[in-house]
């Protein structure tokens, strides 16, 4: 049977074995570190704190070196982000509002001309 997975299966398989020994190396960090200190209730809470701080960090590290490795996957591709074309529709609609209440006074203007002319005519 031939093997069917593309270079970017093959790639996502190793970020995970990566994250996966990478989270195996720390939990062992981890419960050997547990079990060597005395914890008493106030030492904790504040490993907890301590480590929801780590936790909160490195998530916003991790999310923003997706973010931009995505961003040059587009930008490499030549494709914008669901962002970027959302953002470019609002500048659309916002301008678009601007001609319509621009092309209204204008209206507007005109139709008032041709009234007064229409007055000073006769």
């Amino acid at each position: 049977m031939e093997n069917s997975k593309t270079p970017l299966d093959k790639f996502t398989e190793f970020i995970g074995t990566v994250l996966t020994a990478t989270e195996d190396r720390f939990q062992k960090i981890l419960d050997e570190f547990i079990v060597t200190q005395d914890f008493g209730k106030k030492e904790a809470e504040d490993f907890s704190k301590k480590m929801k701080g780590i936790y909160d960090s490195n998530k916003t590290k991790l999310l923003s070196l997706i973010d931009e490795s995505v961003k040059k996957a587009l930008s490499k591709a030549d494709i914008a982000r669901g962002s970027e074309v959302k953002e470019l529709e609002e500048k659309i609609k916002t301008l678009e509002e601007k001609v319509g209440k621009h092309t209204n006074a204008a209206h507007t203007h005109t139709e008032h001309h041709k009234h007064t002319e229409v007055h000073h005519t006769k």
